[in-house]
């Protein structure tokens, strides 16, 4: 078993990151609810957060996630098309979740959606890992 992550994420981001993370134990959630009961439920590896989920959005989500777990490790995923994107709107997008401490940013787009871009996601979220056990 790899790790255990909790994803909440739009069902597309949900899809493809079951894909990347095969051998993890995966647990999804759909709404910010079952966010907050999961994490008040059981400790994780890294809790997986959509920019867009649900009724929210990850700047909103981000800081509840550290109040339930300080020390929980965060991605923060695009899965979803942006209305209006650009290149910098993606740019101010990564540098809040930073600001709010993420420890990874992945943008989907930036993979192709097949197994070479699954195991280069994949290698982003254990390089991640493996540096928060050492």
């Amino acid at each position: 078993m790899q790790g255990r992550v909790l994803l909440a994420l739009s069902p597309k981001g949900h899809r493809r990151l079951r894909a990347a993370l095969k051998g993890f134990d995966v647990t999804s959630v759909s709404d910010t609810s079952e966010l907050q009961d999961a994490l008040a439920a059981q400790q994780f590896d890294m809790v997986v957060i959509g920019v867009h989920f649900g009724e929210s959005n990850a700047l909103r989500i981000i800081p509840e996630i550290r109040r339930a777990d300080p020390r929980a490790r965060i991605a923060c995923i695009r899965a979803e098309p942006f209305q209006y994107v650009t290149p910098s709107t993606i740019r101010a997008v990564r540098l809040a979740c930073e600001a709010l401490d993420i420890d990874l940013f992945v943008d989907l787009f930036d993979y192709p959606d097949d197994s070479s871009g699954n195991r280069a996601i994949r290698e982003l979220f254990e390089k991640r890992l493996s540096a928060a056990r050492a």
